[in-house]
């Protein structure tokens, strides 16, 4: 699956990396508001996400985000 279809924000709760995620799929100025590659993270707890890229309009239909206050990476 090409990277710009997993693209999501984590718009909260807390994660971690579960492994690099390469500067050539997601640079460091898109990973500090929370943009990360959704097979690259391990969840630590409940995740709010939002579907970032071309499929934003296929999935969120209408523009729902779900709540959080934020990305929280875990240690």
């Amino acid at each position: 699956m090409p990277e710009w279809m997993r693209r999501v924000q984590v718009a909260g709760g807390s994660y971690k990396s579960a492994r690099v995620m390469s500067r050539q799929h997601i640079s460091t100025d898109e990973q500090a508001p929370g943009t990360v590659l959704a097979c690259c993270i391990l969840a630590q707890s409940g995740l709010g996400l939002k579907v970032v890229g071309l499929l934003h309009k296929a999935v969120c239909r209408g523009g729902a985000v779900m709540p959080g206050g934020g990305p929280r990476p875990a240690g």
